[in-house]
């Protein structure tokens, strides 16, 4: 066991988000296989992150999602039926999800102390060196002023190592405001890559430091990682699985006529953004009103084929050899549009094509196979440069 103790700054406490939680869980896994302490740091914000998020969810709501809001705020207004309905979905929803995140997270060795952003100072005492990534710990527009220095390790004093690993920001432009005030804290990080290639073009400018773009922190795991600690097996059940982040009706339409077209069952995860949507009462053949992230990645290994608008549903489905489509969650355009994250992914594997808008488009790209030869061919190469770059980087 190497001596130096390391401390992970990600969004840990509090977080019901499978892929948030599946990054963290595979960030952790790695470094402690390569022979060092390590822990996450939990944070508690106080809730100001979630409420920063709510606030984006509504900046990059497409049209039909924004027109959706609207009848929701009507019906509950003068239905009060589906008012009920609505707060007793969520709160089973949130309670259940709860749990199962809750659950999850003592695979994940965390710290004892539940810091805030006026303690966190306090971990310097504890920590020889500090990770902070991945999972968009740097979109601008999660910003709060008490977590945002944090996430660049602001708080880490002089001659401790700061290092960034897969810092995802989301988006393709940054403001000059934002700039002004990253770039001193850039400066004072050891080592800096970030998951999207893109994002190595908006910070280059302000660093004299390389920027480096690296894999995601679950894809540092190999599939039969995965498996083993998942419990996964890698099959072809007679099912679709479907994992929605975004909230039209459009799309919930798209994914049943797919499914009756390939004459396979529907799974599905309902609400799958943790408030009520009403497209997605009996929308599945199967429902889960709740799934860890160790049933989410077994849910995908299984799965004939996947359709979804989440980066990390993209990314197990790549990991486990699956065919899959995905819809785009949010307008390109959109101020708060994260489909970059999913567009870098997709471009590094050459799978640019697997975004769809209809359902004929996607039965046509579904019934043509990936080449998974050629995919892990890359990622072994990909995941072979950001091992390197991330050794390099807890060596010091």
């Amino acid at each position: 066991m190497k001596t130096s103790k390391i401390a992970i700054v990600t969004e840990l406490y509090g977080n019901k988000n499978c892929g948030g939680l599946l990054q963290a869980f595979a960030l952790q896994k790695f470094v402690e296989n390569n022979g060092y302490l390590c822990e996450q740091l939990l944070i508690n914000d106080g809730g100001n992150v979630k409420k920063k998020t709510r606030i984006l969810d509504l900046m990059r709501l497409s049209a039909d999602e924004r027109w959706g809001l609207v009848q929701d705020k009507i019906r509950c207004c003068f239905h009060s039926a589906y008012l009920k309905r609505k707060r007793e979905v969520e709160q089973r929803i949130h309670s259940r999800r709860s749990a199962a995140a809750e659950g999850f997270m003592k695979k994940i060795g965390h710290s004892d102390v539940i810091y805030s952003p006026e303690t966190i100072d306090q971990a310097n005492t504890r920590y020889d060196l500090f990770i902070c990534g991945s999972d968009q710990i740097w979109n601008p527009h999660w910003e709060t002023e008490a977590m945002f220095s944090l996430f660049y390790l602001g708080f880490v004093e002089e001659g401790r190592i700061k290092i960034s690993y897969a810092a995802s920001m989301g988006v393709r432009r940054l403001t000059r405001r934002y700039e002004r005030k990253i770039k001193p804290l850039l400066s004072r990080l050891d080592a800096i890559s970030v998951r999207e290639e893109s994002a190595c073009s908006l910070l280059q400018s302000l660093t004299d430091k390389p920027v480096t773009a690296v894999l995601d922190p679950t894809m540092l795991l190999t599939k039969q990682e995965w498996c083993t600690y998942m419990g996964a097996v890698v099959a072809e059940e007679d099912y679709l699985f479907c994992y929605l982040l975004g909230r039209e009706q459009r799309k919930r339409e798209i994914v049943k006529r797919i499914a009756e077209k390939y004459n396979k069952s529907l799974k599905a995860l309902p609400h799958a953004a943790g408030r009520y949507c009403p497209w997605d009462e009996q929308f599945a053949d199967l429902e889960y009103e709740a799934l860890s992230p160790d049933q989410f990645v077994r849910e995908i290994a299984a799965a004939s084929y996947v359709v979804t608008d989440s980066f990390h549903c993209v990314v197990f489905s790549i990991m486990m050899h699956k065919q899959f489509v995905v819809l785009k969650r949010n307008d390109d355009t959109g101020i708060g549009s994260t489909n970059s994250r999913l567009y870098d992914l997709l471009y590094l594997f050459g799978l640019q094509d697997r975004t769809i808008s209809d359902e004929e488009e996607a039965v046509g790209k579904l019934s043509a196979a990936i080449d998974y030869g050629r995919v892990e061919k890359e990622l072994k190469k990909q995941r072979d440069d950001s091992v390197t770059w991330l050794l390099k980087g807890l060596a010091g």
